[in-house]
């Protein structure tokens, strides 16, 4: 986590940019989620197939997020995504859940055994619509 805090500071510092998405997979997706959690300089988050925090770090997440799960996931299985939906509301996060009908690590065409190319190319359509409406808002009204 204090790799992407120095991550998110020195990018702004050395390259001028204010707004910031974070997306991962996995391992990647768990520090995603997180980062959304208790850093609210960055302006989107998508999480994939990542674990899900505990509440009290769920409750502090201001960051527009995505989170991608997988129905047939062995590791954040349907139970665990579920506690991230009764969190959600719970707290009226600004999270969207969106479940695909796969495996863990579906997006990982580099693993023909997992991957799901109609889920992947859908969760990347997603990621892309968050990031252009949270991150290029400036750019979209003239600035």
């Amino acid at each position: 986590m204090e790799t992407i805090k120095q991550a998110i500071a020195e990018t702004r510092h050395t390259y001028h940019v204010q707004k910031l998405g974070i997306t991962g997979f996995c391992m990647g997706g768990t520090l995603a989620l997180r980062s959304a959690c208790e850093f609210s300089e960055l302006a989107a988050a998508a999480a994939f197939y990542g674990d899900i925090p505990e509440e009290t770090v769920l409750a502090k997440l201001k960051v527009p997020t995505i989170f991608f799960a997988a129905t047939r996931d062995n590791w954040i299985t349907p139970e665990k995504v579920s506690v991230l939906r009764e969190a959600a509301r719970k707290h009226n996060l600004p999270l969207e859940i969106v479940s695909y009908d796969a495996d863990h690590a579906f997006f990982n065409d580099t693993r023909p055994e997992v991957y799901d190319a109609q889920a992947a190319a859908n969760a990347w359509k997603r990621v892309l619509s968050l990031f252009r409406k949270h991150l290029l808002e400036t750019a979209a009204q003239g600035a």
